[in-house]
This record gives structure tokens, sequence and C-alpha cells, in this order.
């Protein structure tokens, strides 16, 4: 007797992995790629508008993207674990994308006027 007979067959789908990709994207991976642009503006001498700023605004865009299309596969949680709500998401954009863009200046003057 084999005994994977008693465990429950699994159906994954493609979009399941799709969500986990997105989730991971907008959680993790993203916000590390975000920090190392920061980083790298900081202390490379580039002008304000580089190819790590044009780097840095299409991660920014690919996290919100990311952060969507979770949203609407129906299984985005928020931090402690309940399902996400568009007011969430609204939420999200609303905090992150002023962060960024904050940052990013703030980095670009550190960069550009100070550090080096």
């Amino acid at each position: 007797m084999n005994g994977s007979e008693n465990r429950p067959e699994r159906n994954v789908s493609a979009g399941s992995f799709t969500a986990l990709g997105a989730h991971l994207t907008w959680l993790l991976i993203g916000p590390a790629l975000l920090f190392v642009l920061l980083y790298s503006n900081a202390t490379e001498d580039a002008s304000w508008w580089s190819w790590i700023d044009i780097g840095f605004f299409l991660v920014l865009g690919w996290i919100i993207v990311a952060r969507w299309v979770d949203q609407r596969s129906g299984q985005s949680t928020t931090a402690d674990g309940s399902p996400s709500t568009w007011q969430d998401f609204r939420h999200f954009v609303k905090v992150v994308f002023p962060s960024a863009l904050i940052l990013w200046a703030v980095t670009n003057v550190l960069g550009n006027y100070f550090l080096l």
C-alpha cells in the first residue's frame, strides 16, 4: 500500500503561481531592488536622471503592478494574514509611491551634493 493514496490530490493552477510570484515581488524582491538602486544612486557619481533613476522608477512601477496582480488573484493577504481588500491596495499605493519619491529625492541630493 502506497502512502500517497491517502493524500488529497492538489490541483495547482498557473494563477496560483502568478499570485505567488506577484506576492513575492511586491513584498520582498521589489523593495530589495529599490534599496540597492537607492544605495547606488547615493554612492555613484550620477546626474538626477541617470539609468539608476530610470531603473528605480521601473522597479517602483513593477512593485505596484505586482501588488495589483496579487490583489486581483483573490489570494492576497495583509501582514497579519487576513484577506486583503481593495482599500488595502489603495492605501499601499498612497503610502509606497510618495515614500519612494521622497527617498529617491533624498538619495539624489545626498549623492549629488554631499557624499561625493
